[in-house]
């Protein structure tokens, strides 16, 4: 099998405004190259690993002459990602961790970068080759686990694989609660573990609906993120709200292509973080609000509500949002690494 570390742009079947999954298949859960589970649920393996870090990406699958490509979207990015809170986990539990071998190598980002890439290759092979992979799947969704453990006698990376949910532009239902979040420039496992329970207390709130994220409101009354989104406010003067880096939170790769599609529009990305004062000062302001994320591409929220208040805003979906998750689509098909089996 080969590898390509440059980006390659691919040509994928699917409709306008979906990726689309319509054959069930195995999620598949790896350690070291090795196949642990097909049976294992993924918020299970996340909320089980300690001392660990996370990222989720997507990967579309092209066929081609018997073989397979596995675009990996984002891949560069998500490596930072992984490497920058693996740092903090090992200067977080360095005295656990005398003894251990080859811990040093993680400081390299391109050692970081080289164990998920072996471990990928490996993953796919097997599913293609052992577990054979439905024809009509086209996206698996990749969620790269790293961490230090004690069995192990050192780092692990994990995978875990399973086919991608249908992305496709659609309402949501989103809350927002009080709520400051520690460390949010980097993925760990401890953070989602924190965010569970606020995440549980918002869906029994909309049940039987579903509530897709909840948003973090500071002590500042400004909306910061989502518990697994990036958060953005369309006003009806075209100016875009998002807080901003220097306030703390992550730089996800959907806000990152969404700030630069609007650089290039006739929107004005603002400098100030959308405020809860703002909004209930004036609503109408608001055109709608979006979250964004890999899983996601972009969303616009219609129905807002106040975990703690119970209050409740109301918002349409413009037209312009339905071209910005095209325009987001094609930008994730550009920056994807190559995995030929």
């Amino acid at each position: 099998m080969t590898r390509d570390r440059e980006q390659s742009e691919f040509s994928n079947n699917t409709s306008e405004n979906t990726f689309s999954n319509s054959t069930e298949m195995n999620s598949y859960y790896f350690v070291n190259s090795e196949l642990i589970s097909t049976k294992l649920p993924k918020k299970q393996v996340v909320l089980s690993s300690v001392r660990s870090c996370y990222t989720t990406c997507l990967a579309c699958i092209e066929r081609n002459s018997g073989m397979l490509d596995f675009h990996v979207l984002y891949f560069m990015k998500h490596i930072a990602r992984i490497h920058s809170s693996m740092q903090y986990v090992l200067q977080n539990c360095s005295v656990e961790l005398e003894g251990f071998d080859d811990l040093i190598d993680f400081a390299q980002i391109d050692h970081v970068e080289n164990v998920v890439r072996n471990n990928l290759n490996d993953a796919f092979q097997h599913i293609n080759s052992v577990e054979g992979l439905p024809y009509d799947v086209d996206t698996l969704r990749i969620t790269f686990l790293m961490g230090v453990s004690s069995e192990k006698q050192g780092v692990f990376c994990g995978l875990y694989i399973e086919k991608a949910p249908e992305l496709r532009m659609r309402p949501v239902t989103v809350c927002y609660s009080q709520h400051v979040r520690h460390n949010p420039n980097l993925k760990l496992t401890s953070w989602a573990k924190e965010r569970e329970a606020l995440l549980q207390r918002a869906q029994e709130f909309v049940h039987p609906e579903k509530c897709e994220d909840v948003v973090l409101l500071d002590e500042n009354g400004c909306f910061t993120e989502g518990c697994s989104s990036n958060f953005f406010v369309f006003r009806k003067d075209n100016i875009v709200e998002t807080c901003p880096l220097k306030n703390g939170v992550l730089s996800g790769t959907m806000r990152s292509s969404l700030c630069s599609c609007l650089e290039n529009s006739q929107f004005i990305l603002s400098k100030n973080a959308p405020t809860n004062e703002g909004m209930l000062s004036d609503v109408s302001d608001w055109v709608c609000p979006c979250i964004t994320s890999t899983s996601r591409i972009i969303l616009p929220v219609t129905r807002f509500i106040n975990l703690d208040t119970q209050e409740e805003h109301i918002f349409t979906v413009p037209n312009f949002i339905s071209d910005l998750f095209d325009e987001l689509k094609d930008l994730m098909k550009q920056t994807s690494v190559c995995f030929k089996i």
